[in-house]
């Protein structure tokens, strides 16, 4: 931990201890996230319009269509279909990790 954290961490430990927290506004109420808030500032406005316009960028979809089939392969019992759908799980994990690689790079 370098010497800003640190001193950031102790700043935050005094304020715990003295109270400064305890009557905030919006104390024991949920946070109400930005849904673009783990989107970089750079993609942002295209990620707004695709969504405006109903469509999904193509690391929503991914995530959405793993999602699915990882809900399939928990309700399935057969060994045969479980493999063939671990396979196509394995293979949309790997595409989206390039895509976020590849995004990574990029900005």
């Amino acid at each position: 931990m370098d010497a800003f954290a640190w001193l950031a961490e102790q700043k935050i430990k005094a304020a715990i201890r003295d109270g400064a927290f305890d009557k905030l506004p919006f104390h024991g109420k949920p946070l109400q996230l930005d849904a673009d808030a783990s989107v970089p500032a750079v993609l942002r406005m295209s990620f707004q319009v695709l969504r405006n316009a109903g469509i999904l960028p193509e690391e929503m979809r991914l995530k959405k269509e793993l999602s699915e089939l990882q809900q399939t392969l928990r309700e399935t019992a057969d060994e045969t279909t479980r493999r063939h759908l671990q396979m196509q799980v394995s293979m949309l994990e790997t595409r989206y990790q390039l895509l976020i690689a590849r995004h990574r790079r990029s900005y």
